[in-house]
């Protein structure tokens, strides 16, 4: 039995919290910065103009990660 750190403590509870938060953001970060690819390889080219809703939805990713690294 090992007797954890607050500061180890803490740590887990962020990775705990984020764990869904960065599943997610990597999900959508290539939506947002990839066109589809047209042979289904890879990604396709680098999106010029990108849709409000799907930047909005990679801002909140991002703060709501950030948000629990400052709460804990």
């Amino acid at each position: 039995m090992t007797i954890e750190s607050p500061e180890d403590d803490a740590d887990l509870k962020l990775i705990q919290a984020s764990a869904g938060l960065l599943s997610d953001l990597e999900l959508a970060l290539p939506k947002l910065l990839w066109r589809p690819s047209k042979t289904g390889v890879n990604h396709g080219r680098v999106h010029t103009q990108v849709k409000r809703k799907d930047l909005d939805y990679v801002i909140k990713l991002v703060r709501s990660i950030a948000f629990n690294e400052r709460r804990l």
